[in-house]
């Protein structure tokens, strides 16, 4: 009979434990249920933006906030999408080399050294060629000499030259230089102030540069 009843005891202790055991797995349940619902609401991971040609403001944005992503190779084809763009990520870039986030700040200056602007273009007049020819190799004395002799030529054939130095030029000093050379020789009785406005517009438009806005004021 003693055994008997220790055999009741012993199975009821058992169940017990069992009943409780399983309540204790259905009490988890609840949390790890609302975790996965709260996961299921949750905005996926955006797919980096890098297949694309469009040259956009916003784009260009988005590329240079990538390159702080925590993700090595999104960072990785962020700047490579942005050097693609070259040219139309130039200004952008030249903000970015400020940020407070270092990463961003130090891909952007490596991206704008690897920009390698031609100063000059297809239809440029000789003299202006000439005076561009080589122009990032010079001392810095020899650029400067001719940003002045690029303004000094006769009706305004320098300007836009100038321009692209003022929007181009890795260096602002020299940026700045440009543009202090076509304040002094403009406006002229060659190129009144009606076409010299419309020049710099033409050339500095969509340019964040401090010289750009020193002439577009």
């Amino acid at each position: 009979m003693r055994m008997l009843r220790f055999l009741v005891v012993g199975w009821c202790a058992m169940g017990g434990l069992w009943l409780l055991a399983a309540r204790g797995v259905a009490g988890d349940s609840p949390p790890l249920a609302t975790a996965k619902k709260g996961a299921s609401r949750a905005s996926p991971p955006t797919a980096p933006d890098t297949g694309s040609s469009d040259s956009s403001p916003a784009r260009i944005n988005r590329l240079i906030r990538q390159l702080g992503n925590d993700d090595y190779e999104a960072r990785q084809e962020a700047q490579d999408a942005l050097a693609k763009l070259g040219f139309a990520a130039f200004d952008a870039l030249s903000e970015a080399t400020e940020d407070d986030d270092l990463e961003i700040a130090s891909r952007a200056r490596y991206l704008l050294r690897l920009i390698r602007v031609d100063l000059t273009r297809p239809d440029d007049p000789p003299e202006v060629a000439a005076l561009l020819a080589k122009f990032r190799f010079l001392e810095e004395h020899d650029q400067i000499a001719r940003l002045r002799k690029l303004a000094a030529l006769d009706h305004g054939r320098g300007i836009a030259a100038l321009c692209r130095v003022i929007r181009f030029e890795p260096s602002i000093v020299l940026a700045k230089r440009a543009a202090v050379a076509i304040v002094k020789q403009y406006p002229s009785d060659e190129v009144p102030l009606k076409r010299l406005a419309a020049m710099l517009r033409e050339n500095l438009k969509d340019s964040r540069r401090l010289p750009s806005e020193w002439m577009l004021s």
